[in-house]
């Protein structure tokens, strides 16, 4: 009779956490999925659509290159074929992988931890902007970080299983990981990490481990062959991060809350301080309720307890420990590197960190709840994060190139010439003529000249003999500001401006010309 109890008890339980994780896959999903096409497609989803509705073998000629993570081509290359290229039909992919990325978030948080943990923790991941940001975005992103999460998961499994099984499962994911994105080598990192501190407890492992790894690292190698035989692809991944300006001291702490909670964008300072200050609210109210149905002597105890728990890191000293290198080693590591040598801090870069930081925080409300009500601090949460969501959903945050296409196309005369600058690569040009009815030709000016001369030379080789130009502009960064000054700010060309209009992202420019 114990022995059917205890079965029938496990059963529901089980049933209650499958309910619980099935609404929270299905809020992820309406949240990716939610108004994904709405906005334009920024210059590295068009550098992604570009290759995926390509031909097959140039796709993978540029994989073998190292220029792109073949995969998120591959799947993406079939993808389009059976649902389009438009902004909803590609970024589906990418949501498609958030969604699953809540799955491995559960599945550590419940190896680690408990059920409870996980299921936490897959909430904070679920409406976290800057994964649904990611999940709506036709880039490799959310891939990696579903790989992230694989990798986790399977890294805490074999720690505590220590069978081959295992040890396959995580090798495999591991170098998944790394082929979603390089700076998955970081992840790695803090897994050795792990394992050199706590060297004396893994003892079954250390042959194994050291076996694993030499493996990762051959397929590693493998890998990125072809980049490291390339110059001129070690050259160009160069200049591609000039882009990225040195990180702020504060970027460490941004990335952390960008993790959890949503940015403000173009909130007013006092919405965000009312919405922090009623979820601090909420969270008070309900503390104090419990407090009064617990009583008042019970909950000091309780407290008591956990302030006890705390001098042993609240008995998950390893676990703790595992979390808190996967979260700061990739962060720490590309921080100071940015500090120090080329910048190459962006948080979309850190993404694989972030599952780490929804388990310490999982945990940290599983341990508390003696304390602080679980349902008063979800509560308080969301009060939070929707008033951001709301935001996020209806100002865009990409560059709009199909509204600046638009504006053109709607005022554009016969002879107007129109031009783009910098134009690195012939990539604006493609932004542009992605949404451009009209199928005329633009010119690009090229992001290589270095001086005010050779720059008007290349705009008046554009324009021709034709007296009226729109200049289109995507920035701003420090390129475009040299651009801008040289081009919109000199009266080397007589002109006269008819009229500007900002875009996110992308700046027009009419002018018409005086000499």
């Amino acid at each position: 009779m114990q022995d059917t109890t205890i079965r029938q008890s496990t059963t529901r339980r089980r049933l209650v956490v499958l309910a619980a994780l099935t609404l929270i896959l299905a809020l992820g999903a309406a949240l990716r999925f939610y108004q994904i096409g709405a906005e334009s497609y920024w210059i590295d989803e068009i550098y992604t659509v570009t290759f995926a509705e390509g031909n097959l073998d140039s796709l993978l000629h540029e994989a073998q290159r190292q220029d792109v993570p073949i995969d998120y081509f591959l799947p993406l290359y079939g993808w389009v074929r059976l649902f389009g290229t438009t902004e909803a039909a590609t970024r589906s992919l990418s949501a498609l992988f958030g969604v699953l990325a809540l799955l491995p978030i559960y599945l550590a948080g419940r190896e680690l931890f408990d059920d409870s943990a996980g299921l936490i923790a897959a909430l904070l991941a679920a409406i976290s902007e800057y994964q649904i940001y990611y999940s709506q975005e036709t880039r490799f992103y959310s891939l990696f970080g579903l790989a992230a999460g694989l990798s986790l998961f399977l890294f805490a499994r074999l720690l505590r299983r220590q069978d081959n099984l295992s040890l396959v499962l995580y090798a495999f994911s591991t170098w998944f990981m790394f082929w979603s994105m390089a700076f998955g080598i970081l992840t790695i990192a803090a897994q050795n990490l792990y394992v050199l501190l706590r060297w004396r407890r893994y003892k079954a492992l250390h042959v194994r481990w050291l076996v694993c790894q030499t493996a990762i690292a051959i397929a590693i190698v493998a890998t990125i062959l072809p980049a490291l035989t390339d110059n001129s692809i070690i050259s160009k991944d160069q200049a591609g991060v000039q882009w990225i300006s040195r990180p702020a001291w504060s970027a460490p702490l941004r990335t952390l809350y960008t993790f959890v909670l949503p940015m403000r964008y173009q909130r007013p300072w006092t919405a965000v301080v009312i919405s922090f200050a009623a979820g601090v609210g909420v969270l008070l109210a309900g503390t104090a309720a419990y407090i009064i149905r617990r009583g008042r002597r019970g909950w000091l105890s309780d407290l008591k307890g956990l302030l006890a728990g705390a001098g042993s890191l609240w008995g998950k000293g390893d676990e703790l420990l595992l979390l808190g290198l996967w979260l700061l080693v990739p962060i720490v590591t590309l921080f100071a590197w940015s500090r120090i040598g080329p910048p190459l801090y962006h948080e979309r870069y850190v993404i694989g960190a972030a599952p780490a930081l929804y388990l310490l925080l999982a945990y940290a409300i599983v341990r508390a709840r003696r304390f602080v009500p679980v349902p008063a601090v979800l509560i308080a949460l969301a009060m939070i994060v929707a008033p951001g969501l709301q935001e996020y959903y209806h100002a865009d945050q990409k560059e709009q190139w199909r509204e600046a296409a638009a504006y053109v196309e709607q005022r554009r005369q016969d002879s107007d010439a129109v031009i783009l600058a910098p134009d690195q690569d012939g990539w604006q040009q493609a932004c542009f003529l992605w949404y451009a009815r009209d199928a005329r030709p633009v010119c690009g000016i090229p992001i290589e000249p270095a001086d005010d001369a050779s720059l008007n030379a290349a705009l008046r080789a554009c324009l021709g003999d034709r007296q009226r130009f729109w200049l289109i502009m995507r920035g701003p960064n420090s390129s475009v500001d040299y651009f801008r000054r040289a081009l919109v700010d000199s009266d080397q060309i007589g002109k006269r401006l008819l009229d500007r209009r900002d875009f996110v992202g992308v700046s027009v420019y009419l002018f018409e010309r005086t000499e």
